[in-house]
């Protein structure tokens, strides 16, 4: 058996099990393409019987800065493909260092990956003078939902929950003020 039919199969075999993760899998299909043995995505697909879509999401690890992949390589499982993709796409192209601030919080298992995904957009938004959302939080007092308040530069701006009266809320934020 050829080296080139070896690692093809040893891919083949790898892609049925059922634990690889999609960064696993990406590195695999990188060390193919490099080193010569098929001569493009489409031909490693057929070979190895993996849709075109699941390869091009697994290389997308391998477009993201070189700090993230070592990121990556020491924790492989803190990014799906989909996010790795979205990451790697046009929006974040110029943007290295909020990619990596991102995946490293996702490491450290600071956050969830659409967590980081919003926090990073954010980021990016707010560099480019873009308007960026305020996100809403929850308000709740001694246990009780009472409604979501944003800040709005310094303005703090309340939404009662339905069924809650304004005065209500006042009372309980005086109260937990006062404590």
């Amino acid at each position: 058996m050829s080296d080139q039919a070896a690692c093809l199969e040893a891919l083949t075999d790898n892609e049925a099990r059922q634990n690889l993760c999609d960064y696993e899998r990406g590195r695999s299909y990188n060390r193919i393409l490099k080193s010569g043995l098929v001569e493009s995505q489409g031909d490693l697909c057929r070979k190895i019987g993996v849709a075109k879509a699941t390869v091009s999401r697994c290389l997308s690890y391998f477009k993201l800065p070189e700090e993230a992949i070592a990121i990556l390589d020491r924790h492989p499982i803190v990014l799906g493909g989909t996010k790795a993709a979205e990451f790697a796409s046009e929006f974040f192209a110029s943007h290295d260092a909020v990619v990596i601030e991102a995946i490293r919080m996702l490491a450290e298992s600071q956050m969830t990956e659409d967590a980081a995904m919003v926090w990073a957009r954010m980021k990016v938004k707010a560099a480019m003078g873009l308007d960026v959302p305020v996100p809403k939080r929850s308000l709740t007092v001694a246990g009780r939902r009472l409604g979501e308040f944003k800040v709005e530069g310094r303005k703090i701006v309340i939404t009662c929950a339905k069924g809650i009266d304004p005065e209500e809320v006042a009372t309980a934020l005086n109260k937990a003020a006062e404590a």
